[in-house]
């Protein structure tokens, strides 16, 4: 409680002088960092609901965190700071390694998978949060990975650190809220609310509305934006020309009578061909229970995404080759 006259003190002890330090949860088995406490959080979260404590002289001192909720959009000094300080405060980073978890992921360069970063992170951890308070942190490199792709090519990857995934995240979960309403209403993708299924839907109602100038002037106006910035369209992905037989992430357009329809696009069902074929190769030792639970995700996944197709004759076909 903050009483006038006395400084405002955490509402619970946690060390004396500076302690930040990252903490394991264990059960039966041991989980993960879930989360960021210091003396410092623990004062603001005591403070942050009445704005502000009391220091010894009456005065009011904000915590960054309300400065940052009730000043007026006109006041950015310190802006920066108070988005870093909401990112890496306590519940944030506990809600960001929980999705890093999630989304589990190979090691970075440094080969910490996420139970040794764990490990990693409850000696190290205050000095990167110091570091990346006064701006001196640098990510580590991304490690390289070369897959194929199913026409013969191949596709570079860049895997980051579980500790940079981790950073990235809680930074996302502070500015995507900011950012995200200023994106344009055409825009689709990594956005909360938004998929790819809607991107397709939005697609078709274009196709079938004719969009072609309008097309036109877009790709126009990005190469000009791209040559700036000394890239190029890949003309093989995007280009203005007819709908019908090109692929839209995944799916393909059709005339029908009634309209135009949505499809599986001829490339995607020979990928999943391939996939199937792989998961269910002979040469591979398992047996058919272990078969079928590699098999499951994979099919349920496949099905979920191409949901929106219309027309049923593929689905019928795919099931009678499998």
């Amino acid at each position: 409680m903050c009483l006038k006259g006395r400084r405002c003190k955490p509402e619970r002890e946690v060390s004396r002088g500076r302690s930040s330090l990252f903490f394991l949860t264990k059960g039966r088995t041991r989980e993960s960092v879930i989360g960021h406490v210091d003396a410092n959080d623990r004062k603001s979260d005591a403070c942050q609901t009445r704005g502000g404590c009391e220091d010894a002289s009456g005065e009011t001192v904000r915590s960054p965190i309300s400065d940052e909720v009730n000043r007026p959009q006109d006041e950015s000094d310190n802006a920066g700071q108070g988005l870093l300080d909401r990112a890496f405060a306590r519940e944030n980073l506990k809600r960001a390694w929980k999705r890093v978890k999630a989304n589990k992921g190979a090691a970075g360069v440094d080969g910490l998978d996420i139970e040794q970063t764990a490990e990693y992170l409850l000696t190290r951890w205050p000095t990167i949060r110091e570091q990346l308070l006064s701006g001196v942190y640098r990510p580590s490199p991304v490690r390289r990975v070369v897959i194929p792709k199913p026409d013969g090519g191949q596709r570079e990857l860049g895997i980051p650190t579980v500790t940079d995934r981790l950073i990235q995240q809680a930074l996302l979960q502070v500015l995507q809220p900011e950012l995200d309403p200023t994106f344009s209403e055409h825009s689709y993708g990594f956005r909360p609310g938004r998929s790819a299924q809607d991107a397709v839907l939005a697609a078709q109602r274009h196709v079938s509305t004719g969009r072609s100038k309008a097309g036109q002037r877009v790709m126009a106006l990005l190469k000009r934006l791209y040559e700036k910035l000394h890239l190029s369209v890949n003309e093989s992905k995007s280009a203005v020309a007819s709908a019908y037989g090109r692929k839209f992430l995944g799916y393909a357009f059709w005339a029908s009578p009634q309209g135009v329809k949505r499809a599986v696009a001829v490339k995607a069902r020979k990928q999943f061909k391939q996939r199937i074929r792989e998961l269910t190769r002979r040469s591979g030792g398992r047996s058919l229970r272990q078969v079928v639970e590699n098999l499951r995700p994979y099919l349920l996944g496949w099905k979920s995404y191409f949901g929106l197709s219309q027309t049923p004759k593929i689905w019928r076909e795919l099931d009678e080759w499998m």
